[in-house]
């Protein structure tokens, strides 16, 4: 009897190229920040360094409901924190663990969503693997991820899926893909600010 044939996904691509792009991916960023891993080691952030975070008028959840900058003078006001994926995970990790793995993550999320995105482009799974792996370790990203501002990754990585929900021909009817790139992009928003509403302008262009 013949070999029986190599399992393949509905689509006919075989289903081990995530599992490479994961791998390569996490490899190289474990390598990257491994020091991160050490008892004691955190990785300096500028823009969210370790003494902010565990101040009390920066702790979370309380900030949800407003900020009070109490460590100058009388004080100030400052925003209070936005309902986003990193705020959600700021709240659940201690400060020190949330430190430890938030740069990587990010980097890893913004390269998973480019790879969701070009696969849904159609895109030979080697080219979706390395754009991927170009995406996450792209030097902009690494940078601001270590900088302090991995919440521009991940609203990098919501304009990624709100182009790959666009792009999907699994869903027919356009509306539910305005939705469900909506909420990419308003949690895009949430991450980003400012650096969000700027990327949210290409959604715009290329559904034109």
């Amino acid at each position: 009897m013949p070999p029986p044939p190599i399992a393949r996904k509905a689509n006919g691509r075989p289903p081990h190229y995530l599992l490479l792009f994961a791998g390569v991916l996490g490899a190289v960023l474990v390598a990257l920040f491994y020091r991160s891993f050490l008892p004691h080691q955190v990785l300096f952030a500028n823009d969210g360094p370790l003494g902010a975070m565990v101040a009390e008028c920066s702790r979370l959840p309380g900030r949800f409901f407003g900020t009070w900058r109490n460590n100058s003078w009388i004080g100030a006001a400052a925003p209070a924190s936005a309902p986003s994926l990193s705020a959600i995970l700021a709240t659940i990790f201690p400060p020190v663990l949330f430190l430890k793995l938030y740069a990587p993550a990010t980097l890893f999320f913004v390269g998973f969503s480019a790879w969701v995105f070009f696969r849904q482009l159609k895109f030979h799974p080697a080219v979706c693997v390395l754009g991927g792996i170009a995406a996450g370790l792209n030097m902009h990203f690494f940078s601001t991820a270590c900088w302090g501002l991995g919440s521009w990754n991940m609203a990098a990585g919501m304009i990624f899926l709100a182009l790959a929900v666009l792009s999907t021909a699994a869903i027919k009817p356009f509306w539910p893909k305005a939705v469900l790139a909506g909420l990419a992009v308003g949690m895009n928003l949430m991450e980003g600010y400012d650096v969000g509403a700027i990327t949210s302008l290409y959604i715009g262009i290329f559904v034109l």
